[in-house]
């Protein structure tokens, strides 16, 4: 969900009025995404190297996300809708460690849908700490490495309960992946736009969705 600094300042505002309209189109986003039927939605909240941005900044997204879990998600949890967090807890203040863990318990049961929120998380990290789960498991004596599998990788990824992805869309014209989610895109449909995430619509949801559904999908077959 990028360019919500560059929508700002393409308006002469500060960077976090950008961050506040990307919630907005965030949340709305959200509602479609799920009315529409999809069962999962990740998205890309914060990153470990957004912790390079300006201290303010930080501050204020930090501040967002922790009133966004405490009081924009009645939607989520009235439709059933279960939420997870991918990332780590590392340098998250206590605060929003609790409230995304409270979150987490509310949703736990819920069944109609997943909303995975991509929070203090790096695609390089999620995998090291994979093979660092797999190594204790093996000096443990609780795995075999010979067994070792893409599918039995995935169960030390974070939430392995989440399937690959099937479509990515990156906003801001920007062409690159930015360590999102590396292991579970490896066969994931690519759109792009050059719209700033705070332009985005729900009929560029929808556009995004059609042209998926044209592609042809053969997954290293003829």
């Amino acid at each position: 969900m990028d360019g919500n600094g560059r929508w700002a300042k393409q308006r002469g505002l500060k960077r976090y009025k950008g961050h506040q309209e990307g919630i907005k189109v965030f949340k709305e986003i959200t509602k479609e995404v799920f009315k529409l039927g999809i069962k999962y939605l990740s998205v890309y909240a914060f990153s470990l190297d957004n912790w390079k941005r300006d201290s303010e900044e930080i501050s204020f997204l930090m501040k967002s996300i922790l009133k966004f879990y405490e009081t924009d998600l009645s939607y989520i949890k009235d439709n059933n809708i279960k939420v997870i967090q991918s990332g780590i807890y590392d340098k998250l203040d206590n605060s929003i460690i609790n409230v995304i863990k409270r979150i987490e318990e509310e949703t736990r049961d819920n069944t109609a849908a997943i909303l995975n929120i991509c929070f203090n998380y790096s695609g390089r990290h999620e995998i090291i700490d994979a093979a660092k789960k797999i190594a204790k498991a093996y000096k443990e004596g609780n795995i075999d490495i010979e067994n070792l599998s893409t599918d039995t990788f995935k169960e030390y990824l974070y939430n392995p309960s989440l399937p690959d992805i099937d479509l990515l869309i990156r906003t801001s014209g920007e062409l690159r992946i930015s360590d999102f989610m590396l292991y579970r895109i490896a066969y994931s449909e690519l759109w792009f736009t050059e719209k700033l995430w705070p332009e985005f619509t729900k009929e560029d949801l929808y556009k995004a969705i059609e042209e998926f559904s044209l592609r042809e999908r053969r997954f290293g077959k003829a």
